[in-house]
C-alpha cells in the first residue's frame, strides 16, 4: 500500500507516496535514481539493491508499489528476479529499466510479471510519469518497445481469436485502463462501481483469453 508523508510545518496534510524499490547493479545509477524519485512528492524510493540475491532479501520487507528492475544484474538475472518477485509481492508493479531491446527479452519480461517496460535512454519526466502510471495499473513502454510488442502481438493473433466481441462498455473500459486508469476512477468515469468494473474485466479475459490487465490492454491495442 502507498506510504504516506506529512509535512513537518503547517497544516497535516497527507500526501500519498508511491513506494518505488530499485533493482540496479550500477552503483552511481542506482545513487542517481534513488535522488531522482525522492524529488517529487507523490513517491519515496524505499530501497536500492545491487544484485538479484540481495534484491530478494532486501525488497519485500519494504513493500513496494513500483519495483524497477534491468534486465542485467550482478550475479543474477533480471528476468529471474523479476519472476520471483512477482510470487513474492505479488501486488507491486514490476517495470523494466534497461538498455536491452532484444524483443525476447521484452516478452519473457512480461510473462515473468513485469507491467512495463522503459530504455534507459528515456528522459527523467519519462521515468517518472512510467513510475505514475504503472502504479495506477496502466502499461507504459518506451515507443520502440511498445512497437516489438505490438508487433508479436499481431504477428499471433491468429492464435487467441475471442470466443466473441467486446460489447461498446468493455471496449470503453479496456481503453480507459490503457491510458493508466485505475479501477476507481475507471467507475466514476463510467458512471458504475467498481465491483461492476471488476465484473467487466472478467468478462474481457474470458473474452480475450488472457489472464491480466497487461495482456488484456496488449490485446486491446492491436486490434
Amino acid at each position: 500500500m502507498p506510504s504516506f508523508f506529512a509535512p513537518s510545518n503547517g497544516p497535516a496534510l497527507s500526501v500519498p507516496q508511491i513506494a518505488v524499490a530499485v533493482i540496479e547493479d550500477d552503483a552511481d545509477l542506482g545513487h542517481e535514481l534513488r535522488l531522482l524519485i525522492n524529488e517529487p512528492d507523490d513517491m519515496v524510493c524505499v530501497c536500492v539493491s545491487r544484485t538479484a540475491r540481495g534484491a530478494l532479501r532486501a525488497v519485500p520487507p519494504c513493500a513496494p508499489d513500483v519495483i524497477l528492475i534491468d534486465v542485467d544484474l550482478a550475479g543474477g538475472s533480471g528476468l529471474e528476479c523479476t519472476a520471483c518477485m512477482k510470487r513474492l509481492i505479488p501486488a507491486a508493479q514490476i517495470m523494466m529499466y534497461t538498455a536491452e531491446e532484444d524483443e525476447e527479452v521484452v516478452l519473457r519480461s512480461l510473462r515473468n510479471g513485469a507491467s512495463g517496460y522503459l530504455l534507459k535512454n528515456s528522459s527523467s519526466q519519462d521515468l517518472l510519469r512510467a513510475i505514475r502510471e504503472v502504479a495506477a495499473g496502466g502499461v507504459p513502454f518506451s515507443p520502440t518497445i511498445a512497437r516489438k510488442v505490438i508487433h508479436n502481438f499481431r504477428r499471433e493473433a491468429p492464435l487467441f481469436e475471442q470466443s466473441e466481441p467486446l460489447t461498446l462498455r468493455e471496449e470503453e473500459l479496456l481503453d480507459l485502463l490503457s491510458r493508466g486508469c485505475p479501477s476507481k476512477e475507471i467507475a466514476e468515469k463510467l458512471s458504475i462501481s467498481v465491483a461492476t468494473v471488476t465484473s467487466h474485466l472478467k468478462h474481457i479475459y474470458r473474452k480475450m483469453h488472457v489472464r491480466s490487465q497487461t495482456k488484456a490492454v496488449m490485446r486491446y491495442l492491436t486490434n
